[in-house]
This record gives C-alpha cells, sequence and structure tokens, in this order.
C-alpha cells in the first residue's frame, strides 16, 4: 500500500529527506548507486539500508537496479521514484521561494534597522 509523505512525517523518525533525496538526484544523474555513494562519502550498504527504509515508509520502489557484468549492472529510478523526486523537488523550490518572500517581508532594505 503507497501511503503519502505526509503519512511518512508524521512519524517520529521518518526516513525521507535530504539524504535520500541526494542519493535519487545523484542516481537520475549517474545511473549508479556505487558512483551516488562515492560522490557522497556514504558507504554502499548504508545507502541500501537508507533506501530500503525509505521504500518501506513510503510503501512503493524507489530504485531498479541492474545486476550483471559491467555492461548491464547499474540502478535507475522507478516510475515512482521519479515521480516523488520530481515533486520533492518542486516542494523544495516552492518552500525555498516562500521562505525569500518572507524574509523580504520583514526584513526589506528600507527597514528601521538600516537606520
Amino acid at each position: 500500500m503507497s501511503r503519502g509523505l505526509g503519512d511518512v512525517y508524521k512519524r517520529q523518525s521518518p526516513h525521507f529527506g535530504k539524504g535520500i533525496v541526494s542519493i535519487m538526484m545523484l542516481v537520475r544523474q549517474g545511473s549508479s548507486l556505487r558512483a551516488a555513494c562515492a560522490q557522497m562519502g556514504l558507504s554502499y550498504s548504508k545507502a541500501w539500508r537508507l533506501l530500503k527504509s525509505a521504500e518501506a515508509d513510503l510503501g512503493i520502489p524507489l530504485l531498479d537496479t541492474q545486476k550483471g557484468g559491467t555492461k548491464r549492472a547499474g540502478s535507475t529510478l522507478t516510475p515512482q521514484g521519479e515521480e516523488l523526486l520530481d515533486r520533492y523537488l518542486a516542494f523544495e523550490k516552492e518552500a525555498r521561494e516562500a521562505v525569500f518572500a518572507a524574509f523580504e517581508k520583514h526584513f526589506k532594505a528600507d527597514d528601521a534597522f538600516q537606520k
């Protein structure tokens, strides 16, 4: 059963956040979980555990892995993983813009602090 991110974040320690997002983005860019781990300075086994915990929390598979020789081996995001990553990145962008707008509202250049 698939659950939404809101359900995951109601838990005390959700297994989805910036670390998983970073892994997913690097896999998307390079088609390799091992390369993503190397770039992040993260052990492959730890990344694998993090991904499996996130998949269990979310109720969806995030990564497809291909075993085999060097020509066939690799990792890609599942369609659900792609959609989740796209939605999370859109959320993050919208949140960043809202924080910037609130900052501008409360600390604009002509504020009393400048006098």
